[in-house]
């Protein structure tokens, strides 16, 4: 704060003329001698100890109520900042929750898929292609502080249960594992 580095800077001035005071004393009145003052006259401009002692202490007081009132106006700001965010956080609360539910079903979409695609892996190798990036994902989806609980298994969708069945009945020589009504969580 400008006003305090002031009144600090006039303290150390008032310091230095304090430590060097009667050699200040000496040469002011010398001057004013020299330039024909009268002799009580020139005494008279030296400056005075105790009114550069008692001005010392007025800025020190000064400086401790900038410093003050500096404390509580930030204050004031941190509460009005603070007050801001609130309002901030309640208004914005509804779409966050709405971007929240809409993640939770895109996830809830990518486990079915990463669940239809794990059922279908053994049955045609490409789809494993779909299976290991969907598990990939998965992964960041579910658990802890994440998008959704994390469960053991994901229960396969029935238009794949379906077509597992379609294609073991319609190639019954190619050796398949069971149809797969679950896959696992990674």
């Amino acid at each position: 704060m400008a006003a305090v580095d002031r009144a600090e800077a006039r303290c150390r001035e008032i310091g230095n003329i304090l430590a060097n005071a009667l050699e200040l004393a000496g040469q002011t009145v010398a001057d004013a001698l020299l330039a024909g003052d009268d002799a009580t006259a020139a005494a008279g401009l030296a400056p005075g100890r105790d009114a550069l002692t008692a001005e010392r202490d007025t800025l020190r007081r000064a400086i401790a109520e900038l410093q003050e009132r500096e404390r509580g106006l930030r204050r004031e700001i941190t509460t009005t900042a603070d007050e801001a965010q609130r309002q901030i956080e309640a208004a914005l609360s509804p779409l966050s929750e709405a971007l929240r539910r809409s993640a939770q079903e895109a996830a809830r979409q990518i486990v079915s898929i990463f669940a239809d695609a794990a059922a279908l892996a053994d049955t045609a190798p490409s789809m494993v292609r779909v299976k290991l990036p969907t598990r990939q994902a998965v992964e960041g989806l579910a658990g802890m502080d994440r998008l959704l609980d994390y469960r053991r298994t994901v229960p396969v969708s029935s238009g794949v249960i379906d077509l597992q069945h379609a294609i073991r009945k319609a190639a019954p020589a190619v050796r398949l594992g069971p149809v797969r009504v679950q896959s696992a969580m990674p």
